[in-house]
């Protein structure tokens, strides 16, 4: 007989309901908020309040210093007052000079803070309503400052400087932009013809013809060049200095040069360069000293003939001089001109630029290399211009020099790409006649004007008209009252591909690009023309 069953086993206990948690009944923001930041709690009155550790220390030190620093700025309201309100890059370094010097005298019984002018803002903010009404109304007009600075930043860089993002905006410039055809002129029959200095005037022959007859010649081996009186009946095409325009060749239709008027558009801008384009023409050796005016090299360089080498540019005339802010103002408006010269050429002229430099992996202008190599960096804005610091913009190319009145006798380059750009940004003076541009190779003659940008191919015969001034008290980086320009151009050495190459095969490059690199040094770059950006 079986044994009976067994009765079955009783369910188990149900588990204890958890004891409730303050957290269980806060909102889910703030449980997230406390389960990544780990922080503690407190609820008070149904209101939940998080309190760190730091929030904790920042509450001590600032009970500490908040007397001391309320008899401060209300001692000095006079001197406080206007740099709370006025919230610009100067005036907020200013506050922060104040507000160390002002820890660091009281720090023998009190713990400076780290962040001088944070902490100071913050414990004044906090205790605003035992400082003067006038603090409130300084911070009020900080805050408004600051976002009509934050307003005109994102405007100036929407409708200036990053111009070329806007397609509609640049497809009205160009289909609205006037265009001339230019038959080339024969060969031989190029007007001003090749090999000669060209003066708009009689009394600027005389003076010039004067100058060059006389003057010791830098090189031996070259002869002296003929000043030749321009007739404007040669001229094929004479293009006014306020108008903007496209010049293609009659035959083939192809894009031979083009102006744009007012490139820049902003005064402040016009006097930074000028002030950029002084410094260097003074503190740096011109390249071509038969030539008038002064021309000076700035970023890579290939290089002497005898020692080809690619380099930052050593041209200084006093080796001591510190070159960093320089080349920090430097590459800032050539930069800006890229990116407007970006926005407004046509596209064969710039696309030529670009294609060369990544053809062949050239640095685009960084002052900071070879420790950065990089295409893009920041634009740093003057402070007439806002002092706004834009990141991550497109570099300029590498190679470019400046100009304070100079002029070339008729003639054309060798250049690893088919462009050039030029921006003149500076033009004044009681007589200017001269600092024109004309293109021999179409008899195109362009009258300049301040603040244009021209865009021409290096292998047509072209030159720059002879100024006005006198070139005997001619003295680099000084005001004549007579004739005075002043400009930067994109321009490269035909030998800056070569080095570059064997810098980068030097430097360690994987064996097809040393074979690569090898093929291309073959090329042959030499032609009948002439360099002038060595």
């Amino acid at each position: 007989m079986r044994p009976p069953p067994a009765p079955p086993l009783p369910p188990p206990p149900a588990p204890a309901p958890n004891p409730p948690s303050p957290s269980n009944h806060l909102p889910f923001s703030l449980q997230v908020a406390r389960s990544r930041n780990r922080r503690k709690l407190v609820v008070e009155g149904g209101v939940a309040k998080a309190k760190t550790a730091g929030q904790r220390k920042f509450k001590a030190k600032a009970a500490a210093w908040r007397s001391l620093l309320a008899s401060e700025v209300e001692a000095r309201a006079s001197t406080y007052l206007p740099l709370i309100q006025t919230a610009t890059p100067e005036s907020t370094r200013q506050l922060e000079e104040l507000f160390a010097a002002f820890f660091a005298a009281n720090s023998h019984h009190l713990t400076p803070p780290l962040d001088a002018l944070s902490f100071a803002f913050r414990v004044l903010k906090e205790s605003k309503n035992d400082l003067p009404p006038a603090f409130s109304l300084a911070f009020e007009a900080r805050h408004s400052n600051q976002l009509a600075r934050r307003n005109s930043k994102k405007t100036m860089g929407r409708d200036h400087v990053f111009l070329y993002k806007s397609p509609a905006r640049l497809d009205h410039f160009r289909l609205t932009v006037s265009t001339f055809y230019l038959r080339r002129l024969p060969k031989g029959q190029e007007y001003p013809p090749k090999g000669c200095f060209v003066a708009e005037g009689v009394s600027t022959q005389t003076s010039w013809a004067t100058y060059i007859k006389n003057i010791e010649k830098p090189d031996k081996r070259s002869k002296r060049k003929p000043v030749h009186l321009l007739g404007k009946l040669q001229i094929k095409l004479e293009i006014p200095a306020g108008v903007s325009c496209i010049v293609r060749d009659e035959e083939t239709g192809e894009v031979v040069f083009s102006v744009v008027r007012n490139l820049s558009g902003l005064p402040s801008m016009l006097t930074f360069a000028k002030e950029v384009v002084e410094q260097a023409v003074s503190e740096r050796r011109s390249i071509r000293l038969e030539d008038a005016g002064s021309l000076v090299m700035f970023g890579y360089s290939a290089g002497s003939r005898r020692k080809p080498a690619f380099a930052w540019v050593k041209n200084l005339l006093c080796k001591r001089t510190d070159t960093t802010e320089f080349n920090r103002k430097a590459s800032t408006i050539l930069g800006y001109a890229w990116l407007r010269m970006r926005a407004f050429h046509p596209d064969p002229v710039i696309k030529d630029f670009v294609r060369f430099f990544n053809r062949y992996n050239i640095p685009r202008l960084d002052p900071n290399w070879p420790a950065s190599a990089s295409d893009r960096g920041p634009i740093f804005l003057p402070p007439g211009c806002g002092g706004f610091v834009y990141e991550d913009a497109e570099s300029a190319p590498g190679c470019a020099v400046f100009a304070e009145r100079y002029a070339r006798a008729v003639h054309r380059e060798t250049q690893p790409h088919e462009w050039a750009l030029s921006w003149t940004t500076l033009r004044t003076g009681s007589d200017l006649r001269g600092g024109n541009f004309v293109v021999s190779s179409y008899g195109l003659f362009v009258h300049a004007s301040e603040d244009s940008s021209m865009a021409w191919k290096p292998a047509d015969w072209h030159t720059t008209t002879l100024g006005t001034f006198e070139p005997t008290f001619d003295i680099p980086g000084h005001e004549d009252e007579t004739f005075n320009q002043q400009g930067i151009s994109f321009v490269t050495s035909p030998r800056v591909k070569t080095t570059y190459l064997k810098w980068k095969a030097a430097s360690g490059c994987t064996g097809f690009e040393r074979v690569q690199a090898a093929i291309r040094e073959l090329e042959d770059e030499a032609g009948a023309v002439g360099e002038i950006y060595e």
